[in-house]
Order: structure tokens, then C-alpha cells, then sequence
């Protein structure tokens, strides 16, 4: 079974939202974060694109694509000197789906949107991923992702029997189309997290991480369920992931319980017990260790 074949079952695309930009400088855009992931095909010119948090600014061009899997704040701007203005507030200006927009000058044209996966959220083996995928598409890659994008907006322009249907094949279909294009990209061959999925075993075990974090893990348990020996798994996880196994599992643990703080109503206690602590006074420790802050102050903090 090939890479997407075995990784994409658990990430069912339920549909793509998208707009296209025709943008001319000077201009700027800021992208209020979200729970699924977000895409961007640039079809004409040039523009930076900057993850809140980062300080590196990513150029684009024509022919580039970009993923943000968590769904990261973001702004997309002709220059890095370029005045910007929150994509919300722009928003009534949206003509059939395409927003004109910017100062006269230079031309960019972007396709942008995000998948909405069936769920509350992007799924969690996408933790794996940089918080920036962005990738050059060849021009075969090019066509095929515009036509899928075509028939999406055909879909939704003019709905018909079983439309539903369509569309979210078609967004399964939008996605698998641009993950195939980074992981075939140079930039996709050079991520240290393609081998560790692509790695029978490693992937399998990261899998179990993902889909069955609250679950009693030892590194014995795991290398028992990807058919290894301990020292063996132990030292394979640690090279191809970067980090020893039950420190990943911690990592998912936080991760986690982090959504749950800001997602859910639910007690501390509750947390805990769901991403598989003992008790409350270990879970607070861990997540202090991690996040550098306890959970009650994390929670609070965000309603501030």
C-alpha cells in the first residue's frame, strides 16, 4: 500500500471552501486561524506569504502551492512593506466567489480556501506535518488542480441531484491532488516526517499515537504492534521521527488536551482522564512541562 493510500483514510475531506484573489499592489491580507486546513494556489505573479508566530517570510510565485494544515493565522501580501487589512473585512466585496482587490498595480492571482474535514477539526495525524507546506506544482499538476477546482465551483454554482456527493468527492479528491504534489515536490522529499510515515512500521506506530493517544502506550507495546523488537523500534522511531516515542505521545497528549481547553467545557479531571492521564496532578505537571503554564491558567488565559 502506497503513502496516501495507507495516511489519508483518517483525513476525509467533507468539502473545500475557496476564493480566488485577483490582487493587484500595493495589497495585503490577514487570515484569522481555523480549525481545518487551509490552501492556496497561486496562479499569476508574485507575493509573500507569513505564519503568525514566524518571523521568515515565504515568497511565492506562480505555479507554487501552499498548505497550512492546523489552520494558522496568516497574511499573504505583494511585498513585506505592504499595508494589510483583515480578510473579514473585505469579505462583502466577494463577487462570484472572486475577490478584486489592491492599489492598480502589479497583478497576483490566488486561489485560497481551506478543506473542512468530517469532523470538528483538522485530523490529528496532520500534527505531523510543518506548519507551512508550500511546494512548486509542475504544469500537468497545475491543470489537474484547476480542473478539480472548476468542478467544484460548477457543483456548488449549480447544484443538482446527489451534488453533495460530488463536491465532497471532488474536495477528497482537491486534497489528495495537492498532498501528492508536495510529497512528489523537492521540498516534500526533503521533510523528515515523510519517512517516518512512509516507514511501514514507524507509520504505523505514529498512527496508533494519533488515533489512540489516551491508550496505555509503552514503547514494548509499540514496537509489539508494528512486530519489532523494543531496542530496534526505539531506535528506528527516534531517527526517522526526531524525538523518542512516548516524548511524541506526550507531545500528542498536550496537543490535545490544548484543543480541549479551548474547544470544551469540560473539567480538568476530564481532560485528563480523555488524553490518558492517571490523575489531575500528573496531567497538570505534564502540561506546565510542555506548555510552560498549568492548564487552569492556559484556559484562562484565552478567554482574556
Amino acid at each position: 500500500m502506497d503513502l496516501l493510500t495507507d495516511l489519508l483514510p483518517a483525513m476525509r475531506v467533507k468539502s473545500a471552501m475557496y476564493t480566488r484573489v485577483e490582487a493587484t499592489s500595493p495589497w495585503g491580507l490577514e487570515f484569522i486561524p481555523y480549525h481545518h486546513t487551509k490552501f492556496g494556489l497561486v496562479l499569476e505573479g508574485n507575493a509573500y506569504i507569513v505564519i503568525a508566530g514566524e518571523a521568515a517570510a515565504v515568497p511565492l510565485s506562480a505555479g507554487d502551492c501552499y498548505l497550512l494544515p492546523r489552520g494558522e493565522a496568516f497574511t499573504l501580501k505583494a511585498s513585506l512593506d505592504s499595508p494589510t487589512q483583515n480578510f473579514e473585512d473585505v469579505w462583502g466585496q466577494i463577487e462570484g466567489r472572486t475577490l478584486r482587490y489592491g492599489g492598480g498595480g502589479a497583478a497576483c492571482t490566488i486561489i485560497g480556501g481551506r478543506f473542512i474535514f468530517d469532523g470538528p477539526r483538522y485530523p490529528a495525524i496532520l500534527d505531523i506535518l510543518p506548519s507551512l507546506v508550500h511546494f512548486k506544482v509542475t504544469p500537468s499538476e497545475l491543470r489537474a488542480i484547476r480542473s478539480t477546482i472548476e468542478m467544484l465551483a460548477s457543483e456548488i454554482a449549480d447544484p443538482a441531484l446527489g451534488s453533495p456527493l460530488v463536491v465532497d468527492r471532488l474536495a477528497d479528491i482537491f486534497f489528495v491532488q495537492t498532498l501528492r504534489a508536495y510529497i512528489g515536490s523537492a521540498n516534500g522529499r526533503d521533510v523528515k516526517w515523510l519517512g517516518a510515515v512512509a516507514d511501514h512500521q514507524v507509520g504505523g506506530a505514529l498512527r496508533a499515537l494519533h488515533e489512540q493517544s489516551a491508550y496505555g502506550w509503552t514503547v514494548e507495546k509499540l514496537a509489539a504492534t508494528v512486530n519489532m523488537s523494543r531496542s530496534a523500534f526505539a531506535l528506528r522511531f527516534k531517527t526517522l521521527v526526531g524525538a523518542a516515542p512516548m516524548e511524541y505521545l506526550a507531545h500528542c497528549r498536550i496537543q490535545k488536551a490544548s484543543r480541549l481547553l479551548r474547544e470544551s467545557d469540560m473539567s480538568l479531571g476530564q481532560i485528563a482522564d480523555t488524553i490518558g492521564y492517571e490523575s489531575e496532578m500528573s496531567f497538570n505537571k505534564a502540561f506546565k512541562r510542555h506548555v510552560g503554564v498549568p492548564p487552569g491558567r492556559f484556559r484562562c488565559a484565552l478567554s482574556e
